[in-house]
């Protein structure tokens, strides 16, 4: 079974009000923020998704999801990381996640709620085409 998605007026309804949030949040908004939350994302995306199936705790430990704009034409556009809302992480992954995570923190860079998470499951779910596994909510 597919996980259900947002939609058509539901996700402009969603991303504005994400916007509206990220503009209205206190904290440190330059390129140094930014720049904390792309190495976030990339360790996210390229190391602490990775899981094994066979693991005991293959998704076991949650972090912030990491927010996006999309644009009409369908592009992403890093804003931020969320408040409220985690994804599934492999806990064997996490370590320089968790480090990057704190610099953002700690630098007092801008986090907001976002109005719908998505329930965080502990299973590897999704399988990449070169055979590999991913932590997918």
């Amino acid at each position: 079974m597919r996980p259900p998605f947002i939609q058509g007026a539901a996700l402009r309804a969603v991303v504005k009000a994400a916007l509206v949030a990220f503009l209205l949040a206190e904290g440190c908004s330059g390129s140094d923020c930014l720049t904390l939350a792309q190495e976030y994302a990339d360790e996210v995306h390229n190391y602490a998704l990775g899981c094994d199936p066979a693991a005991a705790n293959p998704c076991g430990d949650q972090l912030p999801t990491i927010v996006y704009e999309q644009s009409p034409d369908g592009g992403l556009k890093l804003e931020a990381l969320a408040a409220n809302c985690t994804h599934a992480m492999n806990p064997a992954r996490t370590a320089q996640a968790k480090q990057i995570l704190n610099n953002y923190l700690s630098s007092d860079c801008k986090t907001f709620t976002v109005p719908i998470c998505m329930p965080t499951s502990n299973r590897c779910s999704v399988q990449q085409p070169d055979g590999g596994w991913t932590c997918f909510d």
